[in-house]
């Protein structure tokens, strides 16, 4: 149903990417202290400077908080009742939960309109985000060699098209970290975590054909 972000960002709704997950109006401040307090989630036009749509999504298991409002999370509801935002750690079930909303300028197609209440009710609630292990040991780093031309440069900058798309990270992406090293310096793409992603030069070698038909390149790769 949704498509979280890495780390800090977007919730956007995956039938309509360019909706996200917000939180109703009302006193943020107030709901995080006040552990009777509820606001609406909803879906409203994605907008990456508004602090009612900026969520914090944690590295392992937790609540999933607003990046700039950190006591307010998505909270439980009763079964049947809407997801709600409300004081984190607060789990009881309320008698009753704000209704889910369509915020701002924001439109949903007619064939989308059906799924739009049924996906805050606790039971059709299904979210997956990107992991980003910060910390964790072992971490992977993940290097690849390319061209400046052909399909190897082609493959690595339609994963990082997938990744910006999708706001999730793909292929050798998905590593803790990453370098792509070539024979010049290039931008290959825009990665939805790290930004433009450049290639990093390193000391070429001939590269020839081996006595067993293959490429010839051992001396490229111990220069890297």
């Amino acid at each position: 149903q949704f498509v979280f972000p890495g780390r800090y960002g977007l919730i956007r709704w995956n039938p309509v990417r360019d909706l996200c997950v917000a939180v109703g109006k009302g006193n943020l401040t107030a709901v995080g202290r006040d552990l009777a307090g509820t606001l609406p989630m909803g879906l409203a036009t994605c907008n990456e400077t508004h602090p009612h749509m900026l969520w914090e999504v944690p590295s392992g298991d937790g609540p999933v908080r607003l990046r700039l409002h950190r006591d307010v999370c998505i909270t439980s509801a009763g079964v049947g009742q809407y997801v709600r935002a409300g004081p984190c750690g607060y789990d009881q079930d309320p008698t009753s939960t704000p209704a889910p909303f369509i915020g701002g300028e924001a439109s949903v197609p007619e064939r989308y309109k059906p799924l739009v209440e049924k996906i805050w009710k606790n039971e059709t609630f299904n979210v997956q985000r990107t992991q980003m292990w910060e910390g964790a040991f072992p971490s992977l780093y993940c290097v690849s060699v390319i061209r400046p031309w052909g399909y190897e440069r082609d493959v690595m900058t339609k994963l990082l098209e997938k990744s910006w798309a999708e706001r999730h990270s793909f292929g050798i992406f998905a590593c803790d970290d990453f370098d792509l090293y070539s024979q010049t310096n290039f931008q290959v793409g825009k990665h939805h975590l790290k930004g433009e992603v450049w290639t990093v030069w390193f000391q070429q070698a001939p590269v020839g054909v081996s006595k067993d038909g293959t490429a010839g390149n051992a001396q490229l790769f111990m220069n890297l």
